[in-house]
């Protein structure tokens, strides 16, 4: 069950970060350098595998 979940958390951060990486790319390309956008992409996966970690231990 625990795997299961697991599992599903990994797809739903990988298809949100695919999702802002686009979006990202697509607005700031210009002004955006690849670390800046580096930097966003991590923070952004902190908290998703945070988010998605609490979501887990409290079910």
């Amino acid at each position: 069950m625990i795997i299961k979940l697991l599992i599903k958390s990994v797809m739903y951060i990988g298809i949100c970060l695919v999702m802002l990486y686009m979006q990202q790319v697509q607005v700031h390309a210009p002004t955006l350098s690849k670390k800046e956008l580096q930097h966003q992409v991590y923070d952004f996966t902190m908290h998703v595998s945070m988010y998605s970690m609490t979501n887990l231990y409290c079910s």
